[in-house]
């Protein structure tokens, strides 16, 4: 499975921004960026802070160390 496609997924589950994921994988890919990078970048970290929400309510981090520690 491609990152686009990851991501697309994982904006769609997390109601984070696709856009906003795209550009940063061009970035990433092309090592190329045009126009203002601050505005692209910060609406990069409020989807990753989305995502990371996201996963903190279906999956608390005290529930990794429950299991973490019930297998250690």
């Amino acid at each position: 499975m491609a990152a686009h496609d990851i991501v697309a997924r994982a904006a769609e589950l997390t109601g984070s921004s696709t856009q906003a994921f795209d550009a940063m994988l061009r970035l990433r890919e092309t090592g190329e960026f045009h126009g203002e990078i601050v505005p692209v970048y910060g609406a990069y970290l409020k989807a990753l802070e989305k995502t990371i929400d996201a996963l903190e309510h279906h999956f608390p981090k005290r529930e990794w160390r429950r299991v973490k520690n019930a297998h250690s």
